[in-house]
């Protein structure tokens, strides 16, 4: 209510345009009265002239501590998803209090330095900028401005369960600790900001070393994966000026999970990533990577952690692929009919999305062509495949045995059958083809089959491009 208090006066003294702003209010349904409370907000948005949006989000439950989570995760993306695009701007209303209890709880769960650095007041996302204008006012200085003003606002009751954590620390810890440390609220929120300077120094870090020694590791192949260095050493202090340590290796590793919008990487996945794929070579604290690398770390989510040829990989649940060629190129690609093009071509760009260029008379063959993966191929079809070239394709490229069930096949839907028209990309692999089907639309997609990884159409909820 303080901030929405603070952008009304904006608003009334011309500061801010008033079709810029609107308040969102977000309806856990957790609390019997969470509907009157949004009415209540409503009302006070109607008396500001200001926009007003209820979104409700539906929270499994679980345990206390889980719903919590959850809420939270609800919140946020329904917060995103009401943003007009991504040059919108959230604002939330957390205070230095919120900031002091975020770094204390990630410090009993024994988070490193980005747990610590808490909140920061501005952070950049593929969703949109989230800011936090009130995170260095403490939550006293919040309240004597609303008493002052007379602004009306409601508590929820929750708030004084202390078997959440947040609120135990909130109504017990904390005003504990500030009978002995009166500023303690100040102090948490200044050790947050030298926090946050360090995980900027330790990002910069890691993009640099990355770029020295990842930078030959990438293949379009491998997006989802990161080689492993050969060598590392167990302690920087021992480490020479061109190798890792394995202290290096995991801020790059937690950069590149950051980076890629991975699930961040925690001590349990560390730990197993060091004993499966590292063994002591001498006294001296030098690790080597093991000759061949196997190991699997399963996620609650479904997804996991893969190691196949000296490489780490993260596997999201994966899709099998059924749909129009036309429907796939309609999601993922810019797609120009060119009349005088005299054959089909598929070029990829780092800065722009691949574009196909088809003959406009060609056009309609699309309707009948579907991407299907392997897996999904049926039994008498799967037997026509060559499948020694096949297996010989897959080796050389390096493509794990978990990614193969999901390579996509150009298929030919026809009088109710099924022609494989071709293997994507491989001319020497077409199995039948049909004369209808232009031999440029089968032989020109290397492109597609190189850059498929990354494609928003694979893992469309996991898909970020970044150029290193």
């Amino acid at each position: 209510m303080v901030l929405l208090d603070l952008f009304a006066k904006a608003i009334e003294r011309k500061l801010i345009a008033p079709l810029t702003v609107k308040a969102i209010y977000i309806d856990h349904q957790l609390q019997e009265n969470s509907a009157d409370w949004g009415r209540f907000c409503e009302k006070k948005c109607d008396l500001y002239n200001i926009a007003f949006q209820s979104v409700k989000v539906t929270i499994e439950h679980q345990t206390r501590q889980g719903v919590e989570q959850l809420a939270r995760q609800a919140r946020y993306a329904a917060l995103f998803d009401s943003l007009e695009n991504k040059e919108s701007v959230l604002l939330t209303a957390h205070h230095a209090n919120d900031q002091a209890e975020t770094l204390l709880l990630n410090l009993f769960r024994g988070s490193g330095v980005s747990g610590l650095a808490a909140m920061q007041s501005v952070s950049v996302r593929d969703s949109g900028i989230l800011c936090r204008p009130l995170l260095n006012l403490a939550r006293t200085h919040l309240e004597s401005y609303a008493k002052f003003h007379q602004l009306e606002w409601i508590e929820d009751p929750s708030n004084t369960d202390c078997s959440f954590r947040r609120n135990w620390l909130r109504q017990k810890i904390l005003p504990m600790i500030e009978t002995t440390y009166p500023n303690v609220i100040g102090t948490l929120s200044q050790t947050a900001e030298r926090l946050q300077e360090s995980e900027l120094l330790l990002e910069k870090l890691a993009q640099i070393q990355f770029k020295e020694h990842c930078q030959s590791f990438k293949n379009t192949f491998q997006y989802w994966s990161l080689q492993l260095p050969e060598t590392l050493s167990s302690d920087s202090r021992l480490n020479d000026t061109n190798g890792l340590s394995w202290s290096e290796l995991k801020n790059m590793l937690r950069y590149w999970v950051k980076n890629q919008q991975f699930p961040r990487l925690n001590e349990s996945i560390l730990n197993w990533l060091l004993d499966t794929a590292y063994q002591y070579s001498d006294a001296a604290g030098q690790m080597q990577r093991k000759p061949v690398l196997s190991g699997e770390y399963k996620l609650s989510s479904g997804a996991s952690w893969q190691l196949y040829h000296q490489s780490l990989f993260y596997l999201p649940a994966g899709k099998n692929i059924t749909m129009p060629y036309s429907l796939w190129l309609e999601q993922t690609h810019k797609t120009a009919y060119l009349p005088n093009t005299v054959s089909a071509s598929m070029q990829h760009s780092a800065k722009k999305p691949l574009e196909v260029f088809l003959v406009e008379s060609d056009a309609y063959k699309l309707k009948n062509l579907w991407l299907i993966s392997l897996s999904e191929l049926d039994e008498s079809l799967k037997s026509s495949i060559n499948k020694k070239a096949l297996k010989r394709f897959f080796q050389q490229n390096k493509i794990p045995v978990w990614q193969r069930g999901h390579w996509p096949f150009l298929v030919l839907i026809k009088d109710s059958s099924v022609v494989i028209a071709g293997w994507i990309g491989v001319a020497n692999l077409v199995v039948k083809a049909d004369k209808e089907i232009n031999r440029s639309h089968r032989l020109t997609l290397n492109d597609f089959l190189e850059n498929y990884w990354q494609t928003k159409f694979c893992w469309p909820d996991q898909h970020k491009n970044i150029n290193y």
